[in-house]
This record gives structure tokens, sequence and C-alpha cells, in this order.
């Protein structure tokens, strides 16, 4: 070996040393920086290594699985960071140029479709919480397609539509289908009236005499 080849060959070393990959052993997930132990391609095992996240974005990785590339500082082995972590295995495959997601092992995603975004939950309960108020503006409508829609407190309407019957707040007027039952309700209405096949129920309906061989009133007046 020259000289000048002697004397590169430190350089060259380190040099080789700065860069590696291996896969994930472990995951101390409770640091403040969260801290990994990666098994190199040549078999080297790397405890605390520090894993550099972005900023506003975390994730505990799983060990046997993902894959890590870290970089050791002036090729120092006993110093190395993550730079970044990836599973193939649970990556979502066949977006279109231009769109991102969010995947975990579970399958549930956020992903930024050309048409438009679309949140899948694999089956489990999504949560909004700690929030004063959460306020959807959209364009055209906002649909719920499902069984039953649940408000454990006052519900407010500028405007309604009940059996394809539409009006506003003080003029509730909708065709019901079936039988209506109520256990324990005070209804109350101001204004307008209240008619049963054409008879008028309100206050200010009137009533014929008493009908023969009885003690009430004779059907409201129309």
């Amino acid at each position: 070996m020259s000289d000048f080849a002697s004397l590169l060959r430190p350089f060259h070393n380190r040099i080789n040393n700065m860069l590696a990959r291996g896969k994930l052993s472990s995951v101390k997930a409770d640091a403040k920086m969260q801290v990994l132990q990666l098994q190199l391609l040549d078999g080297e095992v790397k405890d605390r290594l520090e894993h550099f996240e972005p900023y506003g974005f975390s994730s505990h990785p799983n060990p046997g699985s993902a894959e890590a590339a870290v970089m050791f500082l002036d090729g120092d082995r006993s110093h190395g960071v993550v730079l970044v972590v990836a599973d193939r295995k649970y990556r979502m495959k066949g977006m279109k140029q231009g769109e991102v997601s969010i995947k975990d092992d579970l399958g549930q995603t956020v992903h930024l479709t050309r048409d438009g975004i679309v949140v899948k939950g694999a089956g489990l309960p999504m949560t909004f919480e700690e929030t004063p108020s959460v306020t959807f503006k959209a364009d055209s409508f906002v649909r719920f397609e499902t069984p039953r829609v649940e408000c454990t407190q006052l519900l407010t309407s500028m405007q309604y539509q009940m059996g394809g019957v539409a009006g506003g707040l003080g003029a509730l007027s909708a065709a019901f289908a079936g039988a209506m039952t109520w256990s324990g309700v005070d209804l109350q209405a101001t204004g307008g009236s209240m008619k049963h096949n054409g008879r008028d129920f309100s206050g200010g309906h009137t009533h014929g005499g008493i009908s023969s061989g009885s003690s009430n009133t004779a059907v409201p007046n129309p």
C-alpha cells in the first residue's frame, strides 16, 4: 500500500462507518427522545440510538419488521442517531402520484387521495375530545349514513326537513307515517293549529252538544 493510500485509509474507514442500515429490535418510547436498538446488517447490535423524528409527528414502530437508516457522527460507531424508520409490511401501496397517507398496523388510515380525504377506522371508534366546539363547513351538505344518530344534550337547527317536508323553527309542519308514542312528555305549542282528519284540536276549536245517551260532548267541529 502506498504512503498516500495509508494516509487516506483512516478517512476512508470513517466515511464508510458514517451510514448504516439495520432492523429494529427494541423501542423505548417513553423517553423524551425515542431510543431504539438496531441490529445492523453485519450482525452488529447498537443500543441507545436516538430517533430524530420530524416535529409534530411520532410513531411507535414494530420491532422485528421495521427497518432504519442510522448515521454515526464523524464515523464514530459509539455515537449514532436514527434518521428514519420504515416498515414495508404496513406501508400503503398503490397510491397515485402526489397522494399522501398515514397508516398503522391495524389498518387505520388517513388517505389524501386525488378525489378527497378518506379516513378509515378499521372497525375501531373515532373520538374528538378536549375541544370547546367542532365546526364542519361544507358548500353542499353533510351526510350521515348510519342507522342511528344520538345527541345527549340540546340539538338546535335553524331549518329542518322531516318526512320530506321542510320548514323553519317555530313552524313545525312535518308528515309522519305510522304511530308516534310519547311517555312523560309535556307537549306545548303556541299559535297555529292541530288537526286530525280535518278537525281542529287546538285551543280555538268548539264542540257540539252532548251526544244522545252519553255524558261526553260531541266530536270537535271542523
